[in-house]
């Protein structure tokens, strides 16, 4: 019995995860992440944003904000742009803090 527990779970990761599914792993109540990244006058925004049952990706660099990542079903996609832009930040020499 503890095989097929263990099988239906690992099934219901796999399918999940296949469509984009990492929202397993909470966040914060409403899902939003935001990331303020500073360097001497330059200051960049991060936000991570539930949309419906997907999520999109907003970067604001120079005052300028733009949409960088959506995604329809699932937050895999803009979770990876998010974290992958905030290491760039980072190792450009900006010091990044959640708000």
């Amino acid at each position: 019995m503890k095989f097929i527990f263990i099988g239906i779970f690992q099934i219901f990761l796999s399918i999940s995860f296949a469509f984009g599914g990492s929202d397993l792993i909470a966040k914060d109540p409403n899902g939003k992440q935001k990331m303020i990244c500073k360097s001497q006058k330059e200051i960049r925004v991060l936000v991570l944003e539930p949309k419906g049952l997907g999520c999109e990706v907003l970067y604001t660099k120079q005052g300028s904000g733009k949409i960088i990542a959506q995604q329809k079903q699932g937050t895999l996609r803009c979770e990876d742009v998010f974290n992958t832009l905030k290491e760039r930040l980072a190792k450009g020499g900006f010091s990044c803090e959640a708000e």
